[in-house]
């Protein structure tokens, strides 16, 4: 008898644990959706953002290709929570990813700026996005540790890809060893590159 009771008070515990993990999850979501929210509402920062150096090369004959070279990285998925909201001298709250998509639209902006290429080009109605992140030390990188959600936002907002949804972009994500630090983002046009690599048990 002593032992059932003892089995029913864990399963007590166990539940009341599960309701409360339930409740934190429930909170993590609501404060997510509270962050996409306000990084929506803070595009016009992204003009005061100070960019950093990046190079283009554009060929507009079809199919047309767009090559941004930059010293940035797409920031991790793993973020300190302290970093996700920060108070500004305006006492507005701004999300890391919102500081982040911004730098990349800075940065991005000026380089096709520089180049006189912001008007030249329609947007990419389809495309497929190459992503190479160079890493100048030999250590083992888990590319798939990096979001390039912020850069497809940029992208789409500069109007450079017509949306970045499934219906209008494919994404490939690679890295590689190079003395030189820095991103490597190539747009070509059209959705069909990768259709001879599709796995036969799609």
């Amino acid at each position: 008898m002593e032992e059932t009771v003892k089995e029913s008070d864990l399963m007590y515990q166990l539940l009341e644990t599960v309701d409360s993990t339930s409740r934190v999850m429930l909170d993590i979501q609501l404060e997510l959706a509270t962050m996409q929210r306000e990084i929506e509402e803070h595009y016009s920062d992204a003009e005061n953002i100070q960019p950093v150096s990046a190079r283009i090369e554009y060929i507009p004959e079809p199919p047309q290709e767009l090559k941004i070279v930059t010293g940035l990285h797409p920031p991790k998925l793993i973020v300190p929570p302290a970093l996700f909201l920060r108070k500004t001298k305006r006492g507005n709250k701004r999300s890391a990813y919102s500081e982040v998509r911004d730098l990349w639209y800075s940065t991005i902006k000026k380089a096709l700026k520089d180049q006189g290429l912001i008007d030249e080009f329609e947007p990419f109605e389809k495309a497929t996005i190459w992503y190479t992140l160079f890493f100048d030390d030999k250590r083992v990188h888990d590319v798939d540790r990096y979001s390039i959600k912020a850069i497809n936002d940029v992208l789409s907002r500069l109007r450079i890809i017509e949306d970045d949804s499934y219906a209008h972009i494919q994404c490939v994500i690679s890295g590689a060893f190079d003395s030189t630090l820095r991103t490597e983002i190539i747009v070509v046009e059209g959705t069909g590159h990768l259709e001879r690599f599709s796995p036969k048990l799609s």
